[in-house]
């Protein structure tokens, strides 16, 4: 890729700007960021505190799924881009059994075109970094826990794949699943994890996940979309239900070509 994209879809927070603030401290550039904005009357505000380090575009959305939709209509089919939840304090990397930050974008640059660069080797559409940040279990084998994938980070290359909009409380687990769905393989890098504040506590996907009745509705359509490829467990810690990758699910030809240890090969590859 010859110059770098950083999508962030940002809901209702136009005074504060976490990822757009840790891009420009470690170099990044207006040119290179592009923030997508959903509510007219916050139009303004943002373009008045941010349109001098970003591009701010903004485009109607009603929930999560739909915002990060705006983002990647503007991608071309094999565009290449990074999509980035709006409250990234810091990125990180794994040295020596402890976390260290990215200090500069040089150090950034290398991470992101190594990415993409085995992205295109195997194949793979989607990217990203661990789900973990304590550097105890970050080595730990891929797991599949969907929400055990990625996170948060979403190395792309577009493929016309879009977010389910329908999905409000496994958004971002349902556009993983969709493209190894679709037979695209998905990586993600042990090493790398970021730094966020958990600012989404409260929202209205927070409150979604805390409503049990509205929960299983979403668990029971993720499952009625993909069927046999995932099943629903009940995790020992929340008991409650969640979405699992069934491990023999290219036995029942749901994905062509590939084994879920070619998934797990990858996924844990190290740039």
């Amino acid at each position: 890729m010859d110059k770098i994209k950083f999508i962030i879809p940002s809901y209702q927070r136009p005074t504060r700007q976490v990822t757009l603030d840790n891009l420009i401290s470690l170099g990044y550039k207006k040119d290179e960021i592009y923030i997508y904005v959903q509510e007219e009357k916050d139009e303004y505000e943002y373009m008045l505190n941010w349109n001098d380090f970003a591009h701010i575009i903004y485009k109607p959305a009603w929930n999560i799924g739909s915002a990060r939709n705006n983002c990647l209509s503007d991608l071309e089919i094999g565009e290449q881009a990074i999509m980035l939840d709006d409250d990234v304090r810091h990125f990180k990397y794994l040295e020596n059994a402890r976390l260290h930050k990215f200090v500069s974008r040089e150090q950034l640059d290398k991470v992101i075109h190594k990415g993409f660069e085995e992205s295109n080797k195997y194949n793979a559409k989607l990217w990203g970094f661990n789900t973990y940040s304590t550097p105890m279990f970050m080595c730990n084998r891929w797991d599949r826990e969907l929400h055990n994938m990625i996170y948060v980070w979403f190395g792309i290359t577009y493929s016309g794949i879009n977010v389910d909009v329908k999905q409000q409380v496994f958004d971002d687990d349902d556009y993983v699943i969709r493209h190894l769905f679709e037979g695209s393989k998905v990586l993600r890098y042990n090493r790398y994890c970021v730094n966020h504040t958990m600012a989404s506590v409260g929202t209205e996907m927070a409150r979604q996940r805390n409503n049990q009745k509205y929960f299983d509705e979403q668990l029971d359509y993720m499952k009625q979309k993909y069927g046999d490829f995932i099943y629903l467990y009940e995790h020992k810690t929340h008991k409650r239900k969640y979405p699992k990758l069934q491990k023999d699910f290219v036995k029942q030809g749901l994905i062509k070509d590939t084994r879920i240890e070619q998934y797990n090969e990858h996924l844990h590859t190290d740039l």
